[in-house]
């Protein structure tokens, strides 16, 4: 979506310009992430490598991966909300069709914006409401059946107090909880959490990072590392993955950090 100017300094307030830039455009290694899943462990939210020992993705981590810092007040949300129809005109313009109760896809919120131009304050701050459920729904939150839900209209009636929400914690429990799921489900791979999982090995594993045609030094967000043309490695297997994981000592690991 092509935002307008008013509505891209308020999400731009909103710290949520970085991360829309930041957004990766590569695309995923099933392997690799298979070798992932089932170095997890749900009990502990870390990965066990046989060699290496723990780790995982820090609030630190995913601060640098996204570009969304883990801070900040609880979102609200506000599931008893009163004459919900009515919030949810006054806060969008429009009453969404509903996928199942409470929920609404996020494709809804492009289609519905992507041909109006706001003029007023008040269209202005709807759109901006709009444009945020629908970067939520596929990125921070995402859910696997492509909806987000309404009741986080809640955190989003003062666009001006966006800014003061913990969205990178949300995100990150929820990262964590699809990697829970996933590795119960013994491989089945998660939605489209896979870009946070994989810039994190490529930060910490730099011997499975994409080679740069040009070297570009560690940013914020880590994913603008891979803004330039660069080249996959060879098609690595599961097995290749499986035993790299295995025999990767902590060593080899602090001597390829990029974050420092």
């Amino acid at each position: 979506m092509e935002l307008p100017d008013a509505v891209r300094h308020i999400v731009d307030q909103a710290s949520f310009g970085v991360f829309c830039m930041g957004l990766s455009r590569l695309t995923a290694s099933r392997p690799l992430l298979g070798a992932l899943v089932e170095r997890w462990w749900d009990t502990t939210d870390f990965f066990h490598l046989s060699a290496a020992g723990e780790m995982t993705m820090t609030p630190f981590d995913f601060s640098m991966l996204t570009g969304i810092r883990v801070e900040g007040d609880p979102i609200p949300f506000d599931i008893d909300m009163d004459e919900w129809d009515a919030a949810q005109i006054y806060l969008l313009g429009a009453r969404p069709p509903l996928s199942r109760p409470g929920f609404v896809r996020y494709s809804w919120f492009e289609d519905h914006f992507r041909i109006q131009t706001p003029t007023t304050c008040e269209e202005v701050e709807q759109y901006t409401r709009g444009f945020i459920m629908f970067l939520l729904g596929p990125t921070l939150l995402i859910d696997r059946v492509n909806t987000v839900t309404l009741y986080l209209l809640s955190a989003l009636v003062d666009v001006t107090w966006i800014r003061r929400y913990d969205w990178g914690g949300a995100g990150l429990t929820t990262l964590y909880g699809y990697m829970s799921s996933s590795s119960r489900r013994s491989g089945h791979l998660l939605g489209g959490y896979w870009r946070a999982w994989e810039l994190w090995v490529y930060a910490y594993f730099l011997r499975l990072a994409p080679v740069l045609d040009v070297e570009m030094p560690p940013i914020v967000p880590y994913s603008h590392r891979y803004d330039v043309r660069c080249e996959r490695r060879p098609r690595e297997s599961f097995l290749f993955f499986r035993r790299y994981f295995d025999t990767i000592i902590a060593a080899e690991v602090f001597q390829t950090l990029q974050f420092i």
